[in-house]
């Protein structure tokens, strides 16, 4: 059995996170673990959770995706990250 890619997507427009995360789920190796609203709840799943690749907005609140972005490298250099504008 394959290894999945354990993703994170980072949106806080509900609608889209889960579409993403539908057509995603149905792909033989990837596997969307967590969602997340807001750059904090970003860093906190990120750290709970072994993720490989976070989908990341740019425009969230609390926390926006570049300033996330900056702080999950420091903590996590492993992790890849894709921007979404």
């Amino acid at each position: 059995m394959q290894n999945k890619l354990k993703l994170l997507i980072a949106d806080d427009h509900i609608l889209f996170s889960e579409g993403i995360k539908t057509i995603l789920n149905k792909k033989n190796n990837i596997i969307v673990i967590e969602t997340a609203v807001n750059g904090e709840e970003v860093i906190e799943k990120c750290t709970a959770n072994a993720i490989d690749i976070v989908l990341m907005d740019i425009n969230m609140p609390v926390k926006n995706g570049i300033e996330t972005t900056l702080q999950l490298k420091q903590l996590q250099p492993e992790i890849k990250i894709i921007i979404v504008s």
